[in-house]
């Protein structure tokens, strides 16, 4: 493997990262604060959450995860930036 396909599995675990991260603030906003909302769905109910949505919730750990989102967002968009790289290679699985 070369040193930009090492890069690109970087990009890529940050970006699964801020996706883990997201879940994990949408499910402690469900069990806290959005509680309320949780009766309003039904299973097969679909609803579009939203980092937006997210920042408007007053939970400090919520709060603090939002925080390390962003920062994780900012830093994704440096490093694509910078290396230029492609959403073709953003894309792609890389295995060792």
């Amino acid at each position: 493997m070369l040193y930009r396909d090492h890069l690109i599995m970087s990009v890529q675990n940050l970006i699964e990262t801020e996706q883990i991260l997201f879940t994990n603030a949408l499910n402690l906003s469900m069990f806290g604060e959005l509680e309320h909302l949780d009766d309003s769905f039904e299973n097969d109910d679909k609803f579009r959450f939203n980092l937006h949505l997210l920042k408007s919730i007053d939970d400090l750990n919520v709060k603090n995860i939002i925080t390390v989102i962003e920062t994780i967002q900012e830093k994704v968009e440096y490093l694509i930036n910078v290396n230029k790289l492609t959403e073709n290679e953003l894309d792609n699985e890389y295995d060792f």
